[in-house]
């Protein structure tokens, strides 16, 4: 946030590379994190056919599943 406010209010090539490195950081961990997240989902209900078929739905359409 702090260098999201630097990076706007001091727009210099510095400041707007810290920034995109760190968001770019941020956005590829991220990832990586949900994606682990859904393998471990899906490998602990791995027999549970129905489970695992809700798991692909939230995955695929993530917001039709905060409706319900």
């Amino acid at each position: 946030n702090a260098l999201h406010q630097k990076s706007m209010l001091d727009p210099s090539i510095e400041n707007k590379k810290a920034f995109n490195k760190v968001r770019n950081n941020l956005t590829n961990e991220l990832k990586k994190v949900h994606g682990l997240y859904y393998q471990n989902k899906i490998q602990q209900e791995k027999q549970n056919l129905k489970v695992m078929w809700n798991i692909f739905g939230t995955i695929i359409n993530p917001k039709k599943n905060e409706t319900e």
